[in-house]
């Protein structure tokens, strides 16, 4: 996903977490805390909402909450890592390393 596509997609689902609130449509660099799109409980519906569009859990360290100040950061910090992520393992035909837990999940369900 690029850029662009990217800023599209976050700000529909901005505008469809903040239905019935008159805010502007975000720029790339609009601190969404500081402006009321986001706040803490919002945050854990856009991580999990860029976990399933990425396709993986994020991996957070305890300094993560700047990454989630602009629609420019969550792209830069999580988005585009995880395409150029994917786009290398397409190109050598090689698969994201397997978590074993999950792979013991899968085959007892």
């Amino acid at each position: 996903m690029d850029r662009d596509e990217f800023y599209r997609h976050f700000v529909a689902f901005l505008r469809d977490l903040n239905t019935g609130r008159d805010l502007p449509e975000p720029e790339p660099d609009t601190h969404l805390w500081a402006e009321g799109y986001v706040d803490s409980l919002v945050l854990l519906e856009i991580i999990a909402h860029i976990e399933d569009l990425i396709g993986d859990e994020l991996a957070l360290d305890q300094d993560f909450l700047p990454s989630f100040f602009t629609m420019r950061a969550i792209y830069d910090t999580h988005v585009a890592p995880a395409d150029a992520e994917t786009g290398a393992r397409r190109s050598t035909g090689t698969s994201a390393p397997s978590d074993p837990e999950s792979d013991a999940a899968r085959s007892s369900s």
